[in-house]
């Protein structure tokens, strides 16, 4: 007795250390996101605060323009994205973040006013998928919540529910030989069909066909797609349940596999239009035409610095008539990271951004 007691104890110790040795290979995985915010190595934390002009002079605290807040991120020592804040010029908090890592969110807290938060919480199991999704109240009550269930770190069921656990929809996820999805299938509640979606794949798993069908399996809808020799989408087109063409798009690329023209059909509002683009060296876009049924909607023109920063952009719409003439003066510390920039709107310095960096 005693001898088996020692073996399970044994057993039990050896696959806690597993266990152990497995979370601690999750943790130490490295994600660098520094490179995705432009910054160079060993950035601990970036505070952008932004002000008006006045006369050249730096005056109150504002945005360049509603929708925009300042911001303060901060990172970890490998370069994961940990906190992020959104904050109004008047110092208010709108937005709170926390990340494993930029696309891993732990919590995001939206404030209606100091101390009060709608909450979205996020949990991820050890292999990295994203299992459950809570919003709750400021008052902590529950607003809804997502059940994602996974097999061999394959989606293959989501579950949503209202503020009392009620089940109100959910999806489910058939996958085909290649591990792709083959069909996926929506419910109100538990078993009414809402639609179902099938998908085909090409040799290199781009989607070739996407078909939306009505709980009867009568197609609502068809998309096509062709992709070039790099696996770029090449050609798409939306067909109606009576094979008419809906919506399209044609793209080319050059050689680097940027895109340098988009020819769009919308069917919906019998419109033609095509998007051009040129680049530079570095694969930034310079150029960027709109135009709708042959008339040029929009021209734009971009400047960039040796950082690949935009300091002109320049956008003429109908008739050559200048819409927007914004330039950016950047200075950079030595890491090579901008710590302020200047905006000028028509010849006029318009707004300051001020950056404080602190590093590892």
């Amino acid at each position: 007795m005693k001898s088996t007691y020692t073996l399970l104890l044994l057993s039990f110790l050896l696959f806690s250390c597993k266990k152990d040795e497995k979370n601690d290979e999750q943790q130490a995985e490295i994600v660098n996101n520094w490179k995705d915010f432009k910054l160079t190595d060993n950035v601990k934390s970036v505070t952008e605060k932004s002000y008006n002009l006045e006369n050249g002079k730096k005056g109150k605290a504002a945005t360049e323009s509603p929708s925009r807040y300042d911001i303060n991120l901060a990172f970890n020592t490998t370069g994961s994205l940990i906190e992020e804040k959104k904050i109004l010029p008047d110092g208010v908090i709108l937005e709170e973040t926390t990340f494993l890592n930029k696309d891993k969110k732990l919590l995001i807290s939206q404030y209606v006013k100091p101390g009060s938060a709608f909450t979205t919480k996020y949990s991820w199991d050890d292999n990295g998928n994203n299992t459950i999704i809570t919003r709750r109240n400021p008052q902590g009550e529950q607003i809804e919540k997502t059940l994602n269930t996974f097999i061999k770190n394959q989606r293959v069921e989501v579950r949503r529910f209202d503020g009392k656990d009620n089940l109100t929809e959910r999806t489910t996820y058939t996958f085909g030989s290649n591990d792709k999805v083959r069909e996926e299938k929506g419910f109100q509640k538990e078993t009414t069909v809402q639609y179902i979606t099938t998908y085909t794949y090409d040799n290199n798993n781009n989607i070739l066909t996407e078909q939306r069908l009505s709980p009867d399996y009568k197609r609502l809808y068809t998309i096509n797609n062709k992709y070039t020799a790099k696996n770029l989408l090449l050609e798409t087109e939306t067909l109606n349940k009576d094979d008419k063409q809906e919506y399209s798009e044609i793209r080319t690329y050059d050689a680097k596999g940027n895109m340098t023209s988009n020819r769009v059909y919308d069917g919906f509002i019998d419109s033609k239009s095509i998007e051009e683009f040129k680049y530079d060296t570095n694969n930034n876009m310079t150029e960027r035409k709109e135009i709708v049924n042959q008339e040029i909607i929009t021209h734009q023109l971009l400047t960039y610095d040796n950082h690949n920063n935009v300091i002109v952009e320049k956008t003429i719409g109908r008739d050559g008539k200048l819409i927007v003439d914004r330039k950016t003066h950047f200075e950079y510390d030595k890491k090579g990271n901008w710590i302020k920039k200047t905006v000028s709107i028509n010849g006029e310095a318009k707004f300051l951004v001020e950056r404080t960096i602190t590093y590892f």
